[in-house]
């Protein structure tokens, strides 16, 4: 009586390690990562003593089953199967199928697509949004002082010329610094968007703008030196008159 109850045990014991074996393989998850947008992912499966591996089915980020039901490539214990229908931005979900041990068994695998095929890491994104705050708290900084500077001469009531203002230049630095760090703007939100939005819409438009400012730059640039070289000359001759004790009015500066 004892040995069959101690038989009746171990069979107990050795059929709880194998559904613990089973379930634990069944709920085995392959986690491959993150990949850019139109690339080709390799699925990948190991299996030492499987006659066998198929790819069953994919689930898009939309939630889209697909039956592929296809025999994954053999390499040694390692089986593969290239997969190229990454539009779709977001989490895939895939089942593949084997004869593990002779038992059929089902194993899921899972990777994100992501426009830049950058992963959502916390601190990327803390570093990304710390440094989008900063371009904006001097962006504003900038516009706050270069509004408090003056853009013109010393001028009495009247309107004569009593002094030339140097300050005016500093201005023209500073709105020329605020268009450099709203290019730099454009370019972080649009990164940020492509790499962690599941719509790329938002991040296009921001890097068109990027894109249509960084082109304006160098025409910009171009104005900005005409500019300056034009305003220095016009005050050397304004200096000479007031040095010769002429007091220009707003007439003679236009």
């Amino acid at each position: 009586m004892k040995n069959k109850k101690y038989m009746k045990y171990m069979l107990f014991c050795i059929f709880g390690i194998l559904s613990i074996l089973l379930i634990n393989l069944t709920n085995a998850s392959i986690e491959l990562g993150t990949f850019k947008k139109n690339d080709c992912i390799q699925l990948q499966q190991t299996c030492d003593n499987c006659t066998y591996v198929n790819l069953t089915s994919i689930t898009y980020p939309n939630s889209t089953l697909s039956y592929i039901n296809s025999l994954m490539t053999k390499s040694g214990v390692k089986y593969n199967y290239s997969f190229c229908n990454t539009t779709l931005l977001g989490h895939y979900l895939y089942s593949v199928q084997g004869d593990r041990n002779g038992i059929i068994s089902v194993e899921e695998g899972n990777f994100d697509i992501t426009y830049t095929g950058d992963s959502l890491n916390t601190q990327k994104s803390i570093l990304y949004v710390a440094l989008l705050f900063v371009l904006l708290f001097f962006f504003i900084l900038i516009i706050y002082f270069s509004g408090k500077l003056p853009s013109s001469e010393v001028r009495s009531d009247s309107g004569e010329l009593l002094d030339i203002n140097g300050l005016k230049y500093i201005g023209s630095v500073l709105i020329f610094a605020d268009w450099m760090i709203l290019i730099a703007i454009f370019y972080v939100t649009s990164s940020l968007a492509f790499a962690y939005l599941g719509e790329v819409l938002l991040a296009q438009i921001f890097f068109m703008f990027y894109k249509v400012c960084f082109r304006l730059t160098l025409p910009i640039i171009v104005v900005w030196f005409i500019w300056i070289f034009y305003q220095i000359f016009k005050d050397k001759k304004l200096r000479r008159m007031l040095e010769h004790g002429i007091a220009p009015n707003k007439e003679w500066t236009m």
